[in-house]
C-alpha cells in the first residue's frame, strides 16, 4: 500500500475538496486519515493539488470559467 500523504496528493489532482480525498482515502482502506491530513501545511498541499474543475465553488455565480457576479442589495425592512 503506498503512502497516505503519496496517495492523497495523487486523490487530490481528481477530487474538489479535502473531504473528498479523505473519503476517497477510508474507502480504501487507509486508517486514521483525518488525523493524517489534519495539519495545516498538509492540508494547504493537498487544497493547491485539488482539480479545480471540481472544487466547489462557495460563492454565488462563481466558477471556473465565470467570474464572480455582483452581489444584489437586499433593502432594509426597518425604516432609516
Amino acid at each position: 500500500m503506498m503512502n497516505i500523504i503519496e496517495r492523497a496528493f495523487e486523490l487530490a489532482a481528481e477530487s474538489g475538496s479535502v473531504e473528498e480525498v479523505k473519503r476517497k482515502l477510508a474507502d480504501e482502506g487507509y486508517l486514521q486519515v483525518h488525523a493524517h491530513l489534519a495539519g495545516k501545511q498538509i492540508r494547504h498541499e493537498v487544497l493547491d493539488r485539488l482539480n479545480p474543475r471540481l472544487v466547489a465553488y462557495r460563492r454565488i455565480g462563481s466558477s471556473p470559467d465565470q467570474p464572480d457576479l455582483p452581489r444584489r442589495r437586499v433593502k432594509s425592512s426597518q425604516p432609516s
